[in-house]
């Protein structure tokens, strides 16, 4: 949110191409990036992080070549 207040501020919002990341998606965000001042946003969803992980460790442990790519 630091850099889209910067952004803003030195008229450079929507110039500059904006992604940002965080676990809400809070109404700043949403109207920023209705407006064109961000470009989109990256959902951090560390539960979901940590359930793959250990999904991922799991698959490991009982022998599956293909757990760390995803495909289970």
């Amino acid at each position: 949110m630091a850099m889209l207040k910067v952004l803003q501020q030195k008229g450079l919002a929507g110039k500059i191409k904006f992604v940002g990341f965080g676990f809400n998606l809070n109404p700043e965000v949403a109207t920023a990036i209705e407006s064109g001042a961000m470009q989109g946003w990256i959902a951090q969803l560390p539960q979901e992080v940590g359930r793959k992980g250990v999904e991922n460790g799991r698959g490991v442990a009982q022998g599956a070549k293909d757990a760390c790519r995803g495909k289970h």
